[in-house]
């Protein structure tokens, strides 16, 4: 399961974004949640000055074009049981969806990263 950080930091080229590219092909499983947040990043990025107009309008075709290479999941599927992973972890209700919703989880979340190993998860961090 890859969480919206490394999809993000393939989308925005941040560090190791190469290695986040050879974490997604090699397992292309999402939530759907991760399109919006990734969707979300790319505009904060624009609003604070990094990216102009043009090459946001291109990180966002490029998200849209590889959410269509990717198997995404419904959130929904996974609420329940991660609003109670949120509660007894105090984790937030977005990083609780992607550890419940994996047996492996990549990320660029370390605290994520720990909560999830603490619970039996598999972890890639990136």
């Amino acid at each position: 399961m890859i969480d919206a950080s490394v999809i993000a930091k393939l989308i925005m080229r941040e560090e190791n974004y190469v290695e986040a590219a050879k974490e997604i092909e090699a397992d292309d499983e999402t939530l759907d949640l991760a399109i919006l947040e990734v969707a979300n990043v790319i505009l904060k990025y624009h609003r604070r000055g990094i990216l102009p107009i043009e090459e946001m309008l291109e990180r966002f075709e490029e998200l849209k074009e590889l959410s269509k290479t990717l198997k995404i999941l419904d959130f929904k599927k996974f609420l329940e049981q991660a609003f109670e992973f949120a509660i007894t972890t105090n984790l937030t209700i977005y990083d609780s969806l992607y550890i419940v919703a994996s047996s492996k989880l990549v990320t660029s979340d370390i605290n994520q990263a720990e909560a999830a190993k603490q619970h039996g998860r598999r972890v890639v961090l990136v």
